[in-house]
């Protein structure tokens, strides 16, 4: 098949900003440090908090009564949900939250189109930090998805 000159290079010059957009989208960038307005957001809702962050990421174990919960930051591209729900027991609520939102399963489009956006803000230092997805391991003593969430966004976390 021939094509035109002008097909070609037309081609090239919509490609080439779309790459260029994903190599600066796909670059790391240091982690948004997020724990500490965590912790605090945990403890107004009247949460005893304990870090147990690990080096796959960071956990939190906030108890109360016979509530026991773990919230964790996750990846927006969703290839944590397996680890969050292999350290959920059978009777625990899994969900994930972003943007404030509760979601029973994360929201992978959305959390992922999100995270690659952000990381271009970034780089074009547009935008400082990332939105994190959080997972959250409830017990069922917990009503977790009841939790103020849209807080954090008042809090400049979410």
């Amino acid at each position: 098949m021939n094509y035109s000159r002008a097909f070609k290079w037309a081609v090239i010059a919509l490609l080439l900003p779309l790459t260029l957009l994903w190599k600066v989208a796909a670059s790391t960038e240091e982690p948004f440090e997020l724990k500490d307005k965590l912790v605090a957001f945990l403890v107004d809702q009247r949460y005893d908090v304990v870090d147990e962050s690990t080096e796959l990421m960071p956990v939190l174990r906030a108890t109360a009564d016979k509530c026991r919960m773990l919230v964790m930051e996750v990846s927006p591209d969703g290839w944590q949900r397996d680890l969050v729900r292999s350290r959920a027991l059978a009777t625990d609520r899994v969900s994930f939250v972003f943007r404030g939102n509760v979601y029973k399963d994360q929201p992978i489009w959305l959390t992922a189109q999100t995270g690659i956006w952000s990381r271009v803000l970034q780089r074009l230092k547009l935008y400082h930090y990332p939105v994190p997805v959080l997972a959250v391991i409830a017990s069922e003593a917990c009503n977790a998805e009841e939790l103020p969430w849209a807080k954090l966004n008042e809090r400049g976390v979410l």
